[in-house]
């Protein structure tokens, strides 16, 4: 179940959505989650997804809203500007199906600037070493262990780094 929390993301949805078409064929499901939005994000959502909830702004209560509606087995958290890289879906599969029980992607930026290049590669070996994740990382995780971590907390930032603590 992939799970997107959005604000506000009409821009660009259609093209982030879209990305997900054939993985929607092989019956993975997108699970849109509004936080508000007065843009036309709800009705593009509606197109290119298997279910929009609307919800009490805030990411954390969005994530926990599409987590409980969610069908699937795995649930991955994606925020609507990310671009999803090529093979993607059966590296997140091959990593649930054998010992782990969540993870995460690496971060790339597209900006080319050096500073950008800094903040990406920080990001990443940080994850690595320490097991914190941030939420643009795409955080996958099995449903029992999303649930013994008691899901996203209610907190207006870093609720990405919680469930990383909790699922630690």
């Amino acid at each position: 179940s992939i799970i997107v929390p959005v604000l506000n993301e009409a821009t660009g949805l259609e093209m982030f959505l879209r990305q997900f078409s054939r993985w929607r064929e092989e019956g993975d499901e997108v699970i849109v989650v509004d936080g508000g939005s007065d843009d036309a994000s709800f009705a593009i959502a509606q197109l290119y997804s298997e279910r929009v909830i609307s919800s009490v702004r805030g990411r954390a209560i969005q994530l926990n809203a599409g987590a409980q509606a969610a069908s699937g087995n795995i649930l991955w958290f994606v925020h609507a500007d990310t671009k999803i890289a090529p093979g993607i879906r059966d590296k997140l599969i091959k990593a649930c199906s054998e010992e782990h029980s969540w993870g995460r992607f690496d971060v790339a930026i597209e900006d080319c600037s050096t500073i950008f290049r800094v903040i990406e590669m920080a990001m990443n070996v940080r994850s690595r070493i320490t097991g914190i994740a941030t939420g643009d990382q795409g955080i996958f995780v099995r449903r029992g262990w999303f649930n013994r971590a008691g899901g996203f907390r209610p907190i207006a930032l870093m609720e990405d780094i919680e469930l990383s603590k909790g699922l630690r």
